[in-house]
């Protein structure tokens, strides 16, 4: 299940990545990137409004920390709004890729962010 989940979330990209130009060509990469935040805003003020609970080991995190996930998607919105135009999507999202694998490949391979080490292996 967690293959289909990532390959769906892959699929998912494209076409956000895609509506994502398309709007910022009618408007503005900043406009669409607004837009794109809203959105996302209200879904997930309906996700948060059920009730939920922490596991028992898990703890609050620093507010700091819960706020940089939030800025990078918001930078990565508008780059990509503006790089689509230039690129085209096909190019832009297998660059995205290639810098996601490559970070992806550090993080694993050095256990950064807490992360545990994953032997990397190209067999």
């Amino acid at each position: 299940m967690p293959y289909a989940s990532a390959y769906i979330t892959g699929l998912l990209l494209a076409f956000m990545v895609s509506f994502n130009g398309m709007l910022a060509s009618y408007t503005s990469a900043y406009f669409s990137s607004f837009i794109f935040n809203v959105i996302g805003l209200i879904i997930f003020s309906l996700l948060l409004l059920r009730p939920q609970t922490l596991h028992p080991n898990q703890s609050r995190p620093a507010l700091f920390w819960l706020l940089i996930p939030g800025a990078l998607s918001a930078l990565t919105i508008v780059m990509s709004n503006t790089t689509v135009a230039q690129l085209g999507i096909t190019l832009m999202i297998g660059i995205s890729l290639l810098g996601q694998v490559l970070t992806s490949l550090v993080i694993d391979g050095f256990g950064l962010m807490g992360k545990e080490k994953v032997k990397i292996s190209f067999r």
